[in-house]
């Protein structure tokens, strides 16, 4: 069975890395498509798409969901598209949801992995919070899939170019009729989660705002971006939403995570259980948190935290 499929290429490199997999679903006589969401067109020396579709809409804004996803309906009615491949990005994912209303198509998010089987294209998905997993056999065309996990290290290969098609897509953008009243605009933090190699999480075990100090000095004496549990963003409104590490937050990858008064919801669990290295610091001995770590320190935050920071200052300013 061949495949026609369309990357969504939203993120830089990202495309690049579902390129192999896009390659083994489209199958031999299949057809491979990029919806390209930024200027230029950087797919024209990558071998086996056939054709790039280069967003022409002026005000499109990729950062936008409602946006993208109609660009993403657009390329997969135009191809036409019998798989979409999207990333993890909070936008994508309520992009490929929204489109797939728009096309009245299947849409999946949370998808693990994605295999050509016995039965046709299969795919695995967390179920319940994480705590399982799903193999689920994709029965209806198009299907409109979004990555909880990008392959690390793929690319596009250097093998001879085909020729590649650059279509100019027509995205008709919405109107709203609707009167501003007021304006009051987010602060941005400039934090990037999802790309982040090392990041200290705090959950309630803080005690007051002003007590961030403390993860904030332990993340700069590591290099680390900071990151939080849902009450802390969303309940708290100490940090914003874009230190949210969880389920319906960001899903990270690091290299290292740091724990900092953090139960284990399992609803965090899923956002963070890919991290490579897992630091937990709890004062609770029994919290689940403990039982996804690398390291575990029991112990109160306020006393672990100002001493633990202090270490790897000296470390890090000692002469070699």
């Amino acid at each position: 069975m061949t495949e026609r499929v369309l990357l969504v290429d939203w993120v830089a490199g990202e495309a690049s890395a579902l390129l192999p997999l896009a390659r083994d679903l489209a199958g031999p006589g299949g057809a491979l498509a990029v919806l390209s969401t930024v200027a230029g067109n950087p797919w024209t020396s990558s071998s086996g798409i056939d054709t790039v579709y280069q967003v022409a809409a002026p005000g499109f804004d990729a950062t936008r969901a409602d946006h993208l996803a109609l660009a993403i309906a657009e390329a997969t009615r135009a191809l036409p598209a019998t798989l979409v491949l999207s990333g993890p990005a909070k936008v994508e994912r309520e992009a490929v949801a929204r489109a797939g209303a728009l096309l009245d198509a299947v849409a999946i998010t949370g998808v693990r992995a994605v295999r050509v089987g016995p039965d046709g294209v299969e795919l695995s998905r967390d179920l319940l919070s994480g705590n399982a997993t799903g193999i689920e056999s994709i029965a209806s065309r198009p299907a409109l899939l979004s990555l909880s996990i990008v392959p690390a290290g793929a690319g596009p290969d250097e093998s001879p170019p085909n020729a590649t098609q650059v279509v100019a897509l027509p995205v008709e953008l919405p109107t709203y009729d609707l009167r501003r009243i007021s304006r009051q605009p987010k602060p941005v933090a400039g934090v990037d989660l999802e790309a982040a190699d090392r990041i200290v999480s705090v959950g309630r075990g803080l005690q007051k705002r002003e007590d961030l100090a403390l993860i904030e000095g332990l993340a700069r004496a590591l290099g680390a971006a900071v990151g939080c549990t849902r009450p802390i963003a969303a309940e708290s409104g100490w940090l914003g939403d874009d230190h949210w590490v969880g389920l319906t937050g960001h899903r990270v990858r690091p290299t290292l995570y740091v724990a900092v008064g953090i139960s284990g919801a399992a609803q965090h669990l899923v956002g963070m259980r890919d991290s490579k290295i897992v630091v937990a610091i709890n004062k609770d001995a029994n919290a689940p948190i403990f039982q996804q770590a690398d390291y575990q320190v029991v112990g109160d935050l306020y006393a672990i935290l100002p001493e633990l920071t202090r270490l790897l200052t000296a470390a890090s300013t000692a002469p070699s």
